[in-house]
């Protein structure tokens, strides 16, 4: 159901952005805010956020 599945990735783009607004550098927060935008067309927006989350984090973030 593709009305559900886009429910489902907004509340998951909502507490993921929670998340990173409280822990600047949480990779996975970051990790998967960039797939639910490239799964909405934002690669470059989703691009923009990792790097921003990559810069600030301590260690290696490509996690995937």
């Amino acid at each position: 159901n593709p009305k559900l599945e886009a429910t489902h990735l907004e509340k998951a783009k909502e507490l993921y952005t929670r998340v990173l607004i409280q822990h600047s550098s949480n990779l996975y927060a970051a990790n998967g805010t960039k797939v639910i935008l490239v799964e909405k067309g934002h690669l470059d927006v989703s691009n923009d956020i990792f790097t921003q989350v990559q810069e600030a984090a301590i260690g290696d973030v490509w996690i995937n």
